[in-house]
């Protein structure tokens, strides 16, 4: 049923090794079998049942920026939007911190995570 071995393009998850390390998403076989199995009990239904609230509130704020977006009849970019709804729902979620991130850009903190996007990218 499980098996050790995956599609996984080296070059491309090696080039993120630096800033992501060794985990799950880089590893194969029973190295990642073990830590996929360290991780799932944190991801159940019920573990995640009372965050729902909060990323529906991020994704919310996300639809209602593109809501007014749309009105000027230019195309939107999707994935600094979409980028900036996670981190705030990650930022809600993990570590109780109401950043308004999509709202107020001039935040330091969202403003390094950008930075260190842009220079990976």
């Amino acid at each position: 049923m499980f098996s050790f071995t995956d599609p996984k393009d080296n070059i491309g998850y090696k080039f993120l090794i630096p800033w992501i390390g060794n985990g799950l998403l880089i590893l194969h076989g029973p190295k990642w079998h073990q830590h996929r199995k360290l991780l799932t009990p944190g991801f159940h239904y019920d573990v995640l049942k009372p965050y729902v609230a909060l990323m529906a509130e991020s994704t919310t704020v996300m639809l209602d920026k593109w809501e007014h977006l749309i009105t000027d009849g230019k195309p939107v970019e999707l994935f600094e939007h979409i980028s900036l709804m996670t981190l705030d729902s990650i930022m809600k979620c993990a570590f109780s911190c109401y950043s308004n991130c999509q709202t107020n850009r001039k935040n330091s903190y969202i403003q390094a995570v950008c930075s260190i996007c842009h220079m990976v990218h």
